[in-house]
């Protein structure tokens, strides 16, 4: 059994121990205590790239977020 979110981190940018703990910070504030959140660090072309795919707007951005347990 697993004790928590599981909270994938890819990419180095940041220490992915310290990235999981402050995930698991924020759900726990939020009263969440299972789940899974993926933490992805990207160059700017690749942001860029989703940004332009997903929302339709040009250039990069700080953030994206995309749901994976819900329709569509």
């Amino acid at each position: 059994m697993r004790a928590g979110p599981d909270v994938e981190v890819i990419g180095d940018a940041l220490a992915p121990p310290r990235v999981a703990l402050l995930v698991t910070e924020a759900l726990a504030a939020r009263g969440i205590a299972d789940g899974h959140v993926a933490v992805v660090f990207v160059g700017p072309g690749e942001i860029a790239a989703l940004n332009a795919e997903h929302r339709g707007k040009a250039g990069p951005t700080d953030v994206l977020s995309f749901p994976v347990d819900e329709d569509g």
